[in-house]
């Protein structure tokens, strides 16, 4: 589907915000250029840009250059499309690496990264998964603490919490108390669910987003809710389709929320 068209799409369906990876980023600078790409989603009452996925920032040699050469892209994006926050990975561990980087080194590398992305106003969105060095969210949230710097913050994934053990999403306020936070996502998926892409349609799986959504306020969230769906059924609907079908869905989990907490004395 052209541009134009999913753009009209994502605006029909009621989203306000969008996600940019950087194959399409780059796509999209090398054919409409980055300031007719912000045009056209302002025109379409589009007012949140994310970014992702940067990875191997931890790296030494040519990965390193090769992540560099992505986050310079990411920071040029920032900048002319008033992106706030970029989405960030932990190294993958197995396929071939069953060592994780050194704590202090990778810590460091955060560090760097978080500097260069505050020259952008850009927020690193940090997510830890069940796979790499970071395998649980308190493992991602004692490594922004113990970086201190106001553009490492979390990506909060309602999905990864659940592949990694942290679903009692009740702890979320106490853990989160203090840390910066950048991106927060609903998703939905079935119990047990493990790797990238056995989510769901939201509504169709067994995850409480409209519990998460809580404890997130609880913590203090009030930026916009994101929405990560990875599924072979989203994919096989026409795009309008799936925006709506998605938006409904994420809609009742909000819903159920704003009852929880109304009904609070």
């Amino acid at each position: 589907m052209p541009l134009p068209e999913r753009i009209e799409a994502l605006a029909a369906s009621g989203w306000r915000g969008v996600g940019i990876q950087h194959a399409d980023l780059v796509e999209l600078r090398d054919t409409i250029g980055l300031p007719r790409l912000r045009e056209q989603l302002e025109d379409a009452g589009i007012e949140r840009i994310e970014l992702e996925f940067l990875s191997d920032w931890w790296e030494r040699g040519t990965a390193r250059a090769a992540s560099d050469r992505q986050l310079d892209d990411f920071l040029d994006a920032a900048a002319q499309l008033g992106a706030p926050a970029l989405k960030i990975g932990a190294c993958r561990l197995g396929a071939g690496r069953s060592e994780a980087p050194e704590p202090a080194a990778f810590a460091a590398d955060l560090h760097r990264t978080a500097e260069r992305a505050d020259a952008f106003d850009l927020t690193l969105a940090l997510e830890a998964m069940a796979d790499t060095n970071l395998p649980t969210f308190g493992d991602a949230v004692d490594l922004v603490r113990a970086v201190d710097h106001p553009r490492a913050g979390l990506a909060v994934d309602i999905y990864q919490l659940a592949r990694s053990g942290d679903d009692d999403v009740t702890l979320l306020p106490a853990l989160l108390e203090g840390v910066p936070v950048a991106v927060v996502e609903l998703g939905d998926a079935p119990v047990g669910a493990d790797g990238v892409a056995p989510r769901c349609l939201p509504g169709r799986g067994d995850l409480d987003m409209a519990g998460f959504v809580v404890a997130m306020i609880d913590a203090g969230w009030d930026g916009f809710w994101g929405v990560e769906i990875i599924a072979d059924e989203l994919r096989a609907l026409p795009v309008a389709q799936g925006l709506s079908e998605v938006r409904a869905g994420v809609d009742v989990a909000l819903a159920r929320a704003q009852e929880i907490l109304d009904a609070r004395p």
